[in-house]
């Protein structure tokens, strides 16, 4: 993000290079280019974007799956086995709490109730 931050502002003509001749050099080839300097910062611009672009997509992709697996890791353990007594009343309290359950929480709390009440009623 930060580089796509500073990309915004990009101006090439403020770029240094490791020599006063290499930057001269780089400078003449930019002002030779059609559009000059101004084409170079849109050049540059747009790459960052679409970089980004498919840094977002890759992200959100990872993301959606990691959620898929877990709810799916969340059903087969509700379904096989009940969690920990601590663990299961450690739960409840936060979503008490917080009245606010996650996507996780929200598609598996029928789930994990039937499963406490089964425990319950073999009690």
């Amino acid at each position: 993000m930060a580089v796509a931050s500073t990309a915004a502002d990009l101006d090439t003509r403020a770029a240094k290079a490791t020599s006063e001749a290499d930057r001269q050099m780089i400078h003449a080839l930019i002002e030779a280019m059609p559009g000059g300097f101004a084409a170079m910062n849109s050049f540059v611009r747009e790459t960052i974007c679409h970089a980004l672009e498919a840094s977002n997509t890759h992200y959100e992709k990872t993301f959606k799956a990691l959620v898929a697996e877990l709810t799916a890791s969340i059903a087969n353990n509700a379904e096989n086995k009940p969690l920990p007594t601590l663990l299961t009343s450690v739960r409840e309290e936060h979503s008490e709490g917080s009245k606010k359950l996650s996507k996780c929480e929200t598609e598996k709390a029928p789930a994990l109730r039937a499963k406490k009440c089964d425990g319950e009623k073999k009690a």
